[in-house]
């Protein structure tokens, strides 16, 4: 007897069922990795410089998690939405398949993990950079999985399991940290075992919560029939959205390059804190877009079109207004945030990082509740598409204008631009969607 799960009738409160939760996870995971660089800074400018330099490999690995979660997600929530419940049962075991098949590819990756690094042009302190990265290469498997049924929970309609479970591991790694590192005397390793057990702990719970039969959807090889169609699917929404993920490393490496050239270390360190006071401060927008996610696919599965630009406008409005917000107290407070990492001696450039910020927080809510309801559409691909040729434009921004405005003020004059034209040609292919919906509703394919 299936479980009725129902998303479609009242969207907004059951937006707001999803969201809340997950924006108390994100922002909670958003001031971990700020509290994580806050002990490793302590440690020594090296330490953080090897995880610094390391985070885009580390962002890559829970990415591919999480894409394949979104893809998961996306079309079990629109099985749920034309009431295909087995289809949806199903959906989940196609996903953890993949899910192995890409932990095999980190586990190779590894072998060849000093070429990777060369190919991202870090040379300095090699040696420490390998000695974090390559316990949480062979360990991967656990951030995937972590991140995978995260998702694949939320698309039963349940936010607040994984949000608990991915919070309580967080303030497992914040507390592990200075034990590993100072107690142990493990240095910038033990960082990456403090990662990476309170990863396993995780993971642990999940498996019990669906083994335990506490999900409306179960994890059970009784559903399973193979089926291309649901792997082409997941891979549908995942490879665009990993590949997103993939093009911002390439980015986060050319922009190493150019600041490394430019102001030495001390530009990839004001780069790597930057992104994550970025990270922590839209947080919730991207809370607010995951919530979103979900509730799309089943009303793209119910072919609610009317529903769906109205939930568009309503979450896009409340992420716009709260950017806008947090913009103002960054620019109040962005002295005493960045003094909290070490960057001192650089008011230049912290003004003009929060004055950009400006406009690079408003433009934020622009593309990031776009794609994430093209996710839900099942269109991961055009939000691909869009974020290639915004990093090229980006690098090819940079290359253009450094020779005339050096010192790394290129870089923060180019993601600017880059981003805001981003958020608005978002906007216009999502509106673009609604009217080709709207015309071909009877049509529709959304499975």
């Amino acid at each position: 007897m299936y479980e009725k799960i129902d998303l479609v009738s009242l969207p907004k409160k059951a937006f707001w069922k999803l969201s809340i939760p997950i924006l108390g996870f994100v922002l909670f995971d958003a001031i971990y990795g700020l509290i994580d660089m806050y002990w490793v800074a302590s440690l020594s400018k090296e330490a953080l410089y090897a995880v610094s330099v390391s985070t885009p490999l580390f962002t890559l690995i829970c990415s591919f998690g999480d894409s394949i979660g979104q893809g998961a997600n996306s079309i079990m929530s629109r099985y749920i939405g034309t009431n295909n419940y087995e289809g949806s049962y199903n959906s989940i075991v196609h996903g953890l398949i993949v899910v192995g098949v890409v932990w095999i590819l980190c586990l190779v990756s590894t072998l060849g993990l000093v070429n990777i690094l060369q190919m991202m042009k870090i040379t300095h302190n090699i040696g420490l950079v390998l000695t974090y990265c390559t316990p949480l290469f062979i360990c991967s498997l656990t951030f995937l999985l972590s991140n995978y049924f995260s998702e694949t929970l939320q698309a039963e309609g349940d936010s607040r399991t994984p949000t608990a479970l991915m919070i309580g591991s967080n303030l497992l790694n914040m507390a592990l940290d200075p034990i590993f590192i100072y107690t142990f005397n493990l240095g910038v390793i033990g960082a990456a075992y403090a990662t990476i057990l309170s990863s396993v702990i995780c993971v642990v719970a999940m498996v019990y919560w669906y083994a335990s039969k506490r999900t409306k959807i179960p994890l059970s090889l009784k559903f399973f029939k193979v089926k291309p169609k649901i792997f082409f699917e997941i891979l549908k929404v995942a490879i665009p959205n990993f590949f997103d993920n993939a093009v911002w490393c390439i980015s986060a490496t050319f922009i190493n390059g150019v600041l490394t050239q430019e102001l030495g270390p001390k530009g990839i360190l004001l780069y790597a804190t930057s992104s994550k006071i970025k990270d922590l401060l839209m947080a919730p927008v991207k809370g607010f877009g995951r919530g979103l996610m979900s509730v799309t696919g089943h009303l793209f599965g119910a072919k609610d079109i009317d529903n769906l630009k109205e939930m568009y406008k309503y979450v896009l409005k409340i992420a716009l207004v709260y950017s806008f917000i947090i913009s103002i107290v960054f620019i109040y407070f962005r002295y005493n945030i960045f003094q909290t990492f070490k960057i001192i001696n650089m008011n230049a450039s912290v003004t003009a990082i929060s004055m950009a910020g400006v406009i690079i927080l408003l433009s934020v809510p622009l593309s990031m509740i776009s794609s994430k309801m093209l996710d839900g559409f099942g269109k991961s691909y055009y939000s691909l598409a869009l974020t290639i040729l915004t990093i090229a434009f980006e690098i090819g921004l940079i290359s253009i204008i450094r020779v005339e405005i050096p010192y790394g003020i290129s870089v923060l004059i180019s993601i600017t631009i880059a981003q805001f034209l981003a958020g608005i040609v978002n906007v216009l292919i999502i509106n673009t969607l609604f009217r080709r919906f709207k015309a071909h509703k009877e049509d529709l394919k959304v499975v």
